[in-house]
C-alpha cells in the first residue's frame, strides 16, 4: 500500500489496523501474488529497496499479506517484499513489516485485491504507474465482465450494453470517470483517455461478451412488477423497502455470501423476525462461465444459506419464512423466477418451478 491508503486506515481505524500488524521473517513469504506494475521499472525497484534496506533504512508501511500455513501469501507490497528477501541473504536480522487487517477483517474478495492493488501503485511523482500498467488495468476490468458491473453501479444500476450505438459513449464515460476518480487520480492522464481505452478494449474484445444474462438492480425491479401478480412497482422510492411483508438479498457472487449477506441477514432478522425474506440469486461476473459453473455455483449458494438457518435459534425458526430464487440467466431456464428452496417454520422444500409471488426489494450488493 501507498502511504495515502497507510494514512487512511489509520485515520479510519487507528489501533484496530495496527493490531494486524506483525515483523516476520522475509523468507515466510511463500508466493507474490500482485498482478499490476508487471511491465513497469519493478527490477530497478527492488534493487534500490533492498540496498536501502541494507544500509539501515527502517520499513516503516506494511505489506498487506493472506497467511498460508506458516507462511504468507503477499497481495500487495511485492517490489518491498522481495526486496526485504534480497537484503536477508547480506543481513540475517532483516524482518519484514506485514499486516492482516484485509483479509481478517475486511474479508477481500479478489475484485477488492486488484483494485487496492491498482491503487497501491498509483504513486504521485517520481514512480507513477506506467502506461502499460493504466491500459492493462483497463483490459482486465473488461474482459472479466467486472466493468459492466461498474458502470452500472455508476449509472444508478441502469446496465448499459456498449454494443448499442446510443449508450455506448455513456459506458465509456462512466467508466472512465471511474477509473481516473477511484483508482488512478495521480496517473496525469484523464477520464477521457481513460474512456478511449475502454472503447479500445470493445474495439478488440467485445466479441468476447458472454451469452449468460445478467441484470442490473433497476432491470430486476421491472422484472417482477412486468410480471404482474405482485404489488411491487418498478417505481418504488426505495430498494430497502418492505412491501408485503417481504424483503429480498440479491446475490451477485458466492464469495460475498460470507460475510456480507449472512450479517445484513441476520441484523435485518433481529428486528424483523415476522418478516418474509427472499434471496434472489442473479451473478454478474459470469464472462468466462459455462451453464454448468452457472448451476454449481447455484446449488453451493443455497447448500451454503441452509447452512446458516440451521445455526437459528427455535424461536426464530417457528416464525420464519425464507425463500432462495433465481432469476433467469441461462438458455435453459425457465423464463421468470425459479424457486429453489423454501423453508416455512421448520418445514423445508425444494421448489423449481417458475414464481411470480408477491415480493419486495431490498438489493444488497454482494
Amino acid at each position: 500500500m501507498r502511504e495515502q491508503q497507510y494514512n487512511e486506515f489509520l485515520e479510519q481505524f487507528a489501533d484496530a489496523f495496527e493490531k494486524y500488524d506483525k515483523w516476520v521473517d522475509p523468507k515466510s513469504l511463500l508466493k507474490f501474488d500482485q498482478e499490476a506494475r508487471v511491465k513497469g521499472d519493478y527490477q530497478n525497484n527492488v534493487k534500490k529497496y533492498s540496498g536501502q534496506f541494507m544500509n539501515g533504512t527502517e520499513q516503516r508501511i506494511p505489506i498487506s499479506v493472506v497467511p498460508l500455513g506458516d507462511g504468507y501469501i503477499v497481495k500487495d507490497g511485492v517490489t518491498r517484499g522481495k526486496a526485504k528477501q534480497i537484503a536477508k541473504r547480506e543481513d540475517p536480522e532483516q524482518l519484514i513489516l506485514v499486516n492482516t487487517f484485509c483479509h481478517e477483517v475486511l474479508h477481500f474478495t479478489k475484485d477488492d485485491w486488484d483494485d487496492f492493488q491498482d491503487q497501491a501503485n498509483d504513486h504521485p511523482g517520481a514512480m507513477p504507474s506506467t502506461e502499460q500498467d493504466l491500459k492493462n488495468a483497463v483490459q482486465k476490468r473488461f474482459q472479466t465482465g467486472r466493468l459492466d458491473t461498474i458502470i452500472c453501479n455508476q449509472n444508478n444500476n441502469v446496465k448499459l450494453d456498449y454494443n448499442n450505438k446510443s449508450e455506448i459513449n455513456q459506458y465509456c464515460e462512466l467508466g472512465g470517470r471511474w477509473f481516473i476518480e477511484t483508482l488512478f487520480p495521480n496517473s496525469g492522464y484523464t477520464w477521457k483517455w481513460f474512456s478511449n481505452q475502454i472503447k479500445a478494449c470493445i474495439s478488440e474484445f467485445g466479441k468476447l461478451v458472454s451469452p449468460v444474462k445478467t441484470y442490473g438492480d433497476t432491470e430486476i425491479k421491472k422484472v417482477y412488477t412486468d410480471q404482474g401478480g405482485t404489488k411491487y412497482s418498478s417505481n418504488s422510492k426505495s430498494m430497502n423497502e418492505i412491501s408485503g411483508n417481504e424483503k429480498l438479498f440479491t446475490i451477485r457472487d458466492n464469495s460475498r455470501i460470507s460475510p456480507n449477506l449472512y450479517g445484513a441477514f441476520m441484523k435485518h432478522l433481529q428486528s424483523n423476525p415476522s418478516v418474509d425474506y427472499t434471496v434472489m440469486i442473479s451473478y454478474t461476473n459470469v464472462l468466462d462461465k459455462e451453464d454448468a459453473d452457472i448451476i454449481e455455483a447455484r446449488d453451493a449458494a443455497v447448500e451454503s444459506i441452509k447452512e446458516l438457518l440451521d445455526m437459528l435459534k427455535p424461536e426464530f425458526l417457528e416464525k420464519l419464512t425464507f425463500s432462495v430464487k433465481h432469476m433467469s440467466q441461462l438458455s435453459t431456464d425457465n423464463s421468470g423466477v425459479t424457486t429453489m428452496y423454501t423453508l416455512k417454520g421448520k418445514h423445508s422444500s425444494a421448489s423449481p418451478t417458475p414464481v411470480q409471488q408477491q415480493l419486495s426489494l431490498q438489493v444488497v450488493n454482494t
